[in-house]
């Protein structure tokens, strides 16, 4: 069951009404009569200062600087952004890198020969490289083609010896329909 209890009542105040009869101050002071004095005209009249709470003082306000982790995008969802949204990875200014610090080395004239004679057959050396790549290439272009002809004839011949065995598969089940033909006719003939 569910029960209701009141826990608060409403009273009803009686109205009061008390006009002031009787003003005790002399007749020509009536008219300069004034009733109780609220407690801040009290204060001001007799300069009393209102204690303040220091609770209610403002007071500077000192924030701590918060330091926020850096912004992690995973990389599928960098993938998925268009041009415009996706973070440019700026390059720190990390260290002056060790060439820009380094004193600068100034060769003697025969180590200049040497470094020209070495650059000389690098640029030799990477020439040849290309070379023998752009013939590899050809030779595996060719190679590909040759490859190809082959597996087409071998696709060929396989197609025509599956044709072949096929051919000779249907021969023998015509034949074998035949003869279950003539066996079901002959049976129906003796009964």
């Amino acid at each position: 069951d569910i029960v209701f209890v009141r826990t608060w009542y409403p009273v009803s105040i009686p109205t009061f009404y008390n006009p002031v009869t009787s003003l005790l101050k002399p007749a020509g002071e009536k008219d300069t009569w004034s009733g109780m004095k609220t407690t801040g005209q009290l204060r001001h009249e007799q300069g009393i200062k209102l204690k303040q709470n220091k609770d209610s003082l403002y007071k500077p306000i000192v924030r701590e600087k918060r330091h926020f982790n850096k912004l992690h995008i995973p990389k599928a969802l960098q993938k998925a952004l268009p041009f415009k949204n996706k973070p440019k990875n700026l390059e720190k200014k990390g260290k002056t890198p060790k060439d820009q610090w380094r004193p600068a080395v100034i060769r003697e004239p025969h180590e200049k020969k040497i470094s020209a004679l070495l650059s000389a057959l690098s640029t030799v050396n990477n020439y040849k490289i290309k070379k023998a790549k752009v013939k590899h290439r050809e030779q595996l272009k060719e190679y590909l083609k040759v490859k190809q002809k082959e597996d087409e004839r071998k696709f060929k011949r396989q197609k025509e010896a599956m044709k072949k065995v096929y051919r000779i598969l249907g021969q023998r089940e015509k034949k074998r329909q035949k003869s279950s033909l003539k066996g079901s006719s002959k049976g129906e003939k003796n009964m």
